[in-house]
């Protein structure tokens, strides 16, 4: 590089695309990056250089990817300009629900297209439909001992697979526990277990349903088995407890087994929340209330109940959970336990390809 000094101004020289005075071209507002030899140059940022071809970048802008081809994103128009529509679900960094279906059948999903075509990863809750409560009839106080425990609830799975958009994926939702009656037609004391709730499935991955509520005196454990499982309430009613979300159940009373779940799968990782709750149970006339969802308490497993004429326990009325067991005492009447609530297959995704 050479100079020539002329008295009273800036000597001459050569520093490439930057001038005399320290400037890179003449236009205010232009991203400055090195081009081709590493020579400084201004104007919309590049691809190459992490940006999007803009000159600058707004509030709020974060990058999306990283390494080689990483994109830098605003929350709007950059984004919806890139992949569409999805823009508000693709920007979160959290689950979010994208797909729910609660009713009990076979369905097919078929994954959205999100980002612009690519790959994408899922998070599924498959849950299995509830069981029922069983149920008691019986004509005189002789029967008074008798006994109907709720339904448990079905099992859940969680897990994060690899979708393609475009793809179909297909699903089973399972069928609550039906419920199950009882009358004064065939003799002095009528009893049943309830029924087992189906399977649930996403993709070949089943979670199993709850199993139903058992009668009086007839098994050695009087609580049904499930995700969450009921109580067996032939024991002190002080003891008496209808779980939701987890309690662990594993407990003997004397020599009775009361019954056991997987306190593990009563969970839902992607909303980061308790699910599943038992049926409640009867003794006698002594019932207790279902496991319910202590955020929304009106919801979960069904209530217990008895009565001296038409019975009717609750049914479970949230995804996955047991419906109630029923005690009556009448000479003609009827006795209805609880049906278990259907399953649920719930998809969720996230705003990273």
């Amino acid at each position: 590089m050479s100079e020539v000094w002329i008295e009273g101004r800036v000597p001459a020289h050569d520093h490439g695309n930057i001038t005399p005075e320290g400037a890179i071209g003449t236009v205010a507002n232009k991203a400055v990056y090195t081009g081709t030899n590493g020579v400084l140059q201004a104007g919309p940022l590049p691809v190459a250089a992490g940006g999007i071809g803009r000159n600058t970048l707004t509030a709020g802008a974060f990058l999306r990817g990283n390494g080689t081809g990483a994109v830098t994103l605003t929350p709007a128009a950059d984004v919806a300009g890139l992949i569409g529509a999805a823009a508000p679900l693709a920007v979160n960094t959290g689950w979010k629900l994208q797909f729910s279906r609660t009713t009990a059948g076979a369905f097919t999903w078929t994954a959205p297209d999100l980002f612009g075509g690519k790959p994408y990863h899922i998070g599924v809750l498959v849950i299995g439909g509830g069981g029922s409560g069983a149920a008691s009839l019986y004509k005189s106080t002789s029967g008074s001992g008798r006994y109907a425990s709720g339904g448990a609830s079905g099992y859940a799975v969680s897990f994060v697979m690899l979708v393609s958009p475009g793809r179909s994926y297909n699903g089973v939702v399972g069928t609550g526990g039906p419920s199950v009656g009882r009358s004064t037609n065939q003799g002095a004391q009528e009893e049943s277990d309830g029924k087992p709730g189906g399977a649930s499935s996403f993709s070949g991955i089943v979670a199993n349903g709850g199993g139903g509520g058992k009668k009086s005196g007839t098994y050695s454990e009087g609580g049904a088995i499930g995700g969450q499982s009921s109580w067996d309430p032939s024991i002190p009613t002080n003891q008496w407890v209808s779980p939701y979300g987890g309690v662990v159940v594993d407990t003997f009373y004397g020599n009775n087994y009361r019954s056991t779940g997987a306190p593990g799968c009563c969970f839902n990782p992607f909303e980061n929340k308790r699910i599943l709750g038992a049926g409640g149970s009867a003794n006698g006339s002594t019932v207790t209330s279902g496991g319910k969802d202590p955020v929304y308490p009106s919801y979960g497993g069904g209530n217990g109940a008895y009565s001296t004429g038409v019975a009717t326990a609750q049914s479970g009325n949230q995804a996955g959970c047991g419906g109630g067991g029923v005690v009556c005492q009448s000479s003609t009447m009827f006795a209805d336990s609880g049906k278990g609530a259907d399953g649920a297959v719930m998809i969720y995704v996230q705003g990273v390809a």
